[in-house]
């Protein structure tokens, strides 16, 4: 699974997993189409079927028997080309710190016109008196709670030689470490196996519903990159829309307050609804010769319910 530092621990964002070093080829449109997501994800198989890696994410780990990585020469002949692929700490400088950086580095140094000059004087002699105020905001910690997620499991198995069947239920809550997101997941499954003489056949149905919630505080890397001098409030405690305003002298955008957005009734959901059902036949010839069919339905319905106001956060990002 490769590490993301972007993302860190959203529950809605599907990792990427590389088995081994990356594919040689560019990461077109075509390609990303061609390989049903990024070109160096490997291809999953479950039960003798091709699978999604948000099924694999899904899966509930109780219910995996074995699992085999196949690589290089033995994927590519069973599966094709397509199978071939086979803790971040943050120091972020106090407010004190981060003014000297930008002096040192020479963002307020006296160049251009004689306006743009006095403007940025202006504008370190205001930060600066932000700082002697005692502001030094921890941003890292503004949009982040402690999480504990639960999941429960209830499987039904039984049968004898010639048949077997089982039924599981599944019910997974995981909150993210960003405030207000989460991923709820309910499942069912169940798996019947018939022998006769020398065929086998087995049928597996699954029904999925998944449900993701995105956090109103919007994305953890936005708040590594201000200022910890910004006043993030007012004086009667409500959260500003701006953390700066734009200058036209200086070429500067204005800095959009991502705290601004909880207060808006901002809704960014994802749910989907999956069945599928995969049946297979094996027929044991002899000892060394098995012929095998399988026939597969599946069925996926997404929904994605989104509701940006026009102060809203991403909404003003959009048009800025």
């Amino acid at each position: 699974m490769i590490e993301n530092n972007l993302d860190g621990s959203n529950p809605n964002v599907i990792p990427d997993f590389q088995i081994r070093g990356t594919a040689s080829m560019p990461s077109t449109n075509e390609l990303t189409s061609s390989f049903v997501g990024s070109p160096n994800m490997p291809t999953f198989i479950m039960d003798g079927f091709e699978v999604t890696a948000e099924k694999v994410f899904d899966l509930d780990p109780m219910r995996i028997e074995s699992m085999t990585i196949l690589k290089d020469a033995a994927a590519t002949a069973i599966y094709g080309s397509r199978a071939s692929n086979d803790l971040t700490d943050y120091d972020l400088l106090n407010a004190t710190e981060k003014l000297q950086l930008g002096k040192a580095a020479g963002y307020f140094d006296p160049f251009g016109t004689i306006d743009q000059t006095e403007a940025r004087e202006r504008d370190y002699n205001y930060r600066l008196g932000l700082v002697q105020q005692g502001y030094n905001t921890y941003w890292l910690d503004k949009p982040l709670e402690v999480a504990i997620g639960h999941k429960h499991t209830l499987s039904v198995e039984g049968g004898e030689k010639a048949m077997r069947y089982s039924l599981d239920l599944t019910y997974e809550n995981v909150p993210g470490v960003m405030k207000e997101s989460g991923r709820q997941r309910m499942g069912m499954g169940t798996m019947l196996l018939y022998r006769f003489k020398n065929l086998t056949f087995r049928n597996n149905m699954t029904y999925d519903n998944v449900k993701s919630t995105n956090s109103p505080y919007g994305s953890f890397r936005e708040y590594a990159t201000l200022n910890p001098y910004y006043p993030y409030q007012d004086e009667n405690g409500n959260y500003l829309k701006e953390l700066e305003t734009n200058s036209d002298i200086l070429g500067r955008k204005s800095v959009i307050n991502p705290l601004y957005n909880t207060t808006l009734n901002v809704i960014d959901e994802t749910s989907y609804s999956e069945f599928a059902n995969n049946f297979g036949i094996d027929w044991y010839i002899n000892a060394d010769l098995r012929l095998k069919g399988n026939f597969a339905i599946r069925h996926k319905k997404k929904r994605r319910y989104c509701i940006q106001t026009g102060g809203s956060y991403r909404f003003r990002q959009l048009f800025r």
